[in-house]
């Protein structure tokens, strides 16, 4: 269509060179002026040009479509120039260089809501009215509705469809189940599927090596700077939702991903729609700071996998109605495009966890523990039983070792690139000590669970509450010498690899 248009334009606007004294100024009307519109107009429809818009997209894109616009309008400015140069000198001739019906169509058919049927064939025949992706992968039931978690779904999915001989190569292999109750008869969330595992081991892959499941915190909530870097933190109300620049890019670059964001609500269902016709779900981010994968679409309706969300607290838990974002609530979109090189590697990842349980040492994070025991004698009742509430929220910083270890230790594809380098030699012996480490310290987030059960405040011997609290310190300064063992084995790792 871009050639055609051009072609009509051009013979559509050829005129009639009047006098020599006005030649000159219709001249550079008509050869400088609409030689660049036309120009502008050629690189909307062609994808050599450096001002970038597919052929294939132009008409469906509602910028490009405003953008052609726009230069219509100009070249009919430019038109109503030249009548103006050319009636100033010859009065007569009113009506001499009329605006070019070709130009007033144009302008007609791309600032109206509705294109004409032949655009509106072209465009279904680029992008069909509803599709949804064959999407198999549930989350994993550690985390769910941030970035890490939708990046592991999507990247699953994708390695899946496009490399399934490194994806599937060994059908035995298990991943890693996290042990979230999801294959019950209660929830069905997995149903017991092994690739649901081997996606399980790819989120632990990516939450640890971005340093996310080696994070410790204070205890009364203020974030770390770790946690600001992660996107683990709430700001005006709105959780981060681990969706940081540091994150993003980390993540894209350790897949060997190039990708695009989309801050645009206008650009929104053309990158949904065209991301869902090459084969890649959309990780979203919402207005309330949750991360979602979109799957397919059907018209305006945004379609997302069913994640099966259970209120954990009940026994047997209770299915949540599943209530997914609409355009309006969205805030960005991440798009997966081609895939390119790696700019991260394991070694980067380790690096990342250095840095985190460094921080952890040097700002004395697990001291805050102890100063928390210190001070239970002297509390009062409700002084206890506040204590405890915060803790008990610092309970999951302690069980993110189970994906810890998992990133090392989960049954890993040996034929796929990002588990390749886990296999280089004298890594295993690490790898098992992270396994034997991880008992440790989540063995001591279950006792710290049981410590806030006993109802500590309500305890008035001074003998017995001074028991427990000495046999929970034991287990605490366990957990605190195996994290900063794990340090050594990154240290060690490091080394080996670098």
């Amino acid at each position: 269509m871009g050639g055609d248009f051009i072609g009509n334009l051009m013979n559509d606007i050829q005129i009639e060179m009047p006098e020599f004294t006005i030649a000159k100024q219709v001249h550079e009307l008509y050869n400088i002026k609409m030689s660049k519109i036309h120009t502008k107009i050629h690189k909307c429809f062609s994808p050599d040009r450096d001002d970038y818009f597919p052929s294939r997209d132009s008409l469906r894109d509602r910028n490009t479509r405003e953008k052609i616009a726009s230069l219509l309008k100009e070249a009919g400015d430019v038109c109503d120039e030249i009548t103006h140069v050319i009636n100033n000198y010859k009065q007569s001739q009113k009506n001499y260089f009329p605006k070019p019906p070709i130009i007033a169509s144009m302008m007609e058919n791309f600032t109206s809501p509705e294109f004409n049927e032949t655009t509106n064939e072209q465009i279904h025949t680029v992008f069909p009215p509803e599709r949804t992706l064959d999407f198999t992968f549930h989350y994993c039931g550690l985390e769910k509705h941030n970035f890490i978690q939708m990046f592991a779904a999507a990247h699953s999915h994708i390695e899946s469809t496009k490399e399934p001989i490194n994806f599937y190569y060994e059908p035995d292999v298990a991943g890693f189940c996290c042990g979230c109750r999801g294959n019950t008869s209660v929830t069905t969330m997995c149903k017991g599927d092994i690739n649901a595992n081997k996606h399980c081991a790819f989120f632990a892959m990516f939450n640890t090596m971005t340093g996310n499941s080696a994070i410790r915190r204070h205890l009364d909530k203020t974030p770390t700077e770790i946690q600001k870097m992660i996107g683990d933190e709430t700001i005006n109300g709105v959780w981060q939702g681990l969706s940081t620049d540091y994150v993003v890019d980390f993540l894209f670059g350790f897949a060997g991903y190039n990708y695009h964001k989309c801050i645009d609500p206008a650009s929104f269902k053309h990158e949904i729609q065209t991301s869902i016709n090459n084969g890649n779900p959309v990780i979203t981010k919402t207005k309330d700071g949750k991360c979602y994968l979109i799957i397919g679409y059907n018209g305006d309706e945004l379609i997302y996998p069913n994640t099966y969300p259970h209120d954990w607290t009940t026994t047997p838990p209770k299915p949540i109605e599943q209530i997914n974002p609409k355009y309006d609530e969205i805030e960005g979109l991440f798009i997966f495009d081609e895939k390119g090189d790696r700019h991260y590697l394991l070694i980067d990842g380790l690096k990342n966890i250095r840095r985190v349980i460094e921080y952890t040492i040097n700002e004395k994070l697990w001291e805050e523990y102890f100063d928390m025991l210190d001070s239970l004698p002297n509390a009062s009742a409700n002084e206890r039983k506040t204590l405890m509430k915060q803790t008990d929220s610092a309970n999951m910083y302690m069980y993110n070792v189970v994906t810890f270890t998992a990133a090392f230790n989960a049954e890993h594809l040996p034929n796929h690139a990002l588990h390749k380098e886990f296999t280089s030699p004298g890594l295993k012996k690490l790898w098992d000590e992270i396994n034997d480490l991880h008992e440790i310290i989540r063995d001591t987030g279950h006792k710290l669970g049981w410590f806030r059960r006993q109802k500590i405040w309500e305890i008035n011997d001074p003998k017995q509450l001074s028991s427990k609290i000495a046999e929970f310190r034991k287990k605490l300064k366990k957990a605190k010498n195996a994290d900063f063992r794990l340090l050594e084995i990154i240290n060690q790792a490091i080394d080996i690899m670098g």
